[in-house]
């Protein structure tokens, strides 16, 4: 027994917050790796691995996984996130990925980064910029030839015309997604010619 309800009754409490956690986020709950500098000491970098370990081994056991964002610090970088990714090397971690515009480095280095890091993303952020953008099949195929098939979702942060504005872009991608299946992407068709 612990505290005043039985291991089983928290475990079932575990599994009922479990499933809601899949339903209500999908397969991976974010987890920031911390620090504002652009890059981790040493020190650092070993104790987030071994935390990450063992979070990914926790969200294995229960059917999701735990993972990074290349949102601010660090992780913005792919060069760290890469390493980060390579250490923990565990099938409970994943990334979070901001498609587009959330790498540092030039525009070619976040390119780059967007088509290396797609084998490896559990989970997406497309902002308003890219999906209703001049590059979003582009950016929408590196995850499609990587055989990404989780969730696509997507941020507006505006605060006017949320609603509506979201329903866009999901529209987009939608669209974008339709003609990838279907075999109607000019962009795909394109990009396997050469």
């Amino acid at each position: 027994k612990t505290g005043r309800w039985t291991c089983s009754a928290t475990s079932n409490r575990a599994s009922t917050a479990t499933a809601w956690m899949r339903r209500t986020y999908g397969t991976l709950m974010r987890l920031d790796s911390g620090g504002t500098a652009e890059s981790w000491t040493g020190e650092q970098f070993d104790h987030i691995v071994k935390r990450y370990k063992e979070y990914a081994q926790w969200a294995h056991d229960r059917g999701f996984k735990v993972g990074a964002e290349n949102h601010w610090g660090p992780e913005k970088s792919w060069a760290n996130l890469k390493k980060l990714y390579q250490a923990v090397d565990h099938p409970g971690f994943g990334l979070s990925i901001h498609v587009y515009d959330s790498w540092a480095g030039t525009p070619e280095e976040k390119d780059a980064a967007d088509r290396e890091v797609a084998p490896w993303v559990s989970h997406t952020h497309l902002d308003f910029n890219l999906t209703t953008g001049p590059r979003p099949e582009e950016k929408l195929a590196n995850l499609w030839k990587a055989g990404y098939t989780d969730y696509y979702s997507v941020e507006h942060h505006s605060g006017k015309n949320e609603y509506t504005e979201v329903a866009i872009q999901l529209a987009n991608v939608r669209r974008i997604l339709e003609q990838f299946r279907t075999g109607q992407s000019q962009f795909l068709k394109r990009a396997a010619q050469g």
